[in-house]
C-alpha cells in the first residue's frame, strides 16, 4: 500500500485529518458502532465519520478490541503515528496563509 506524503493534495480534508490524528496521538479512542450502524465517535472531532475508511484504508489505525458489544475500539497504528509526525513537520512548514488555505479549502 502506498501511503502519501502530508503535502499531497490528494488528501482529503488534510485539516480535519491532522486534527484526527492529534486526538487520537494524545490517547483518544476512535469507537465505530456497528456494523449497522455507522456511528463514529472520537473526542471533539466530529469530522471522523467521514474519514474512518481512509485511516484504516491506509494502515494508520488499529483495532484495540474485537468489537465487544458491537462497538470497535481504534487508536493510531505504528504507521499511523509516523504520518501523523510527518504531517505535524509539513504543517509547521506552511506559511499563516497556507494554513488557512488549507483549513478553508482541505
Amino acid at each position: 500500500m502506498n501511503t502519501p506524503a502530508p503535502s499531497d493534495s490528494n488528501i482529503p480534508h488534510r485539516f480535519w485529518l491532522l486534527t484526527i490524528f492529534r486526538s487520537l496521538g494524545t490517547g483518544n479512542p476512535l469507537l465505530i458502532a456497528g456494523p449497522g450502524a455507522f456511528e463514529h465517535y472520537l473526542d471533539g472531532v466530529p469530522q471522523v465519520a467521514i474519514l474512518a475508511n481512509y485511516l484504516h484504508r491506509h494502515g494508520w489505525i488499529e483495532p484495540v478490541n474485537n468489537g465487544h458489544s458491537g462497538i470497535a475500539r481504534y487508536r493510531l497504528s505504528a504507521k499511523g503515528h509516523d504520518f501523523w509526525h510527518e504531517g505535524e513537520s509539513w504543517w509547521r512548514r506552511l506559511s499563516m496563509w497556507e494554513q488557512c488555505k488549507v483549513r478553508v479549502m482541505g
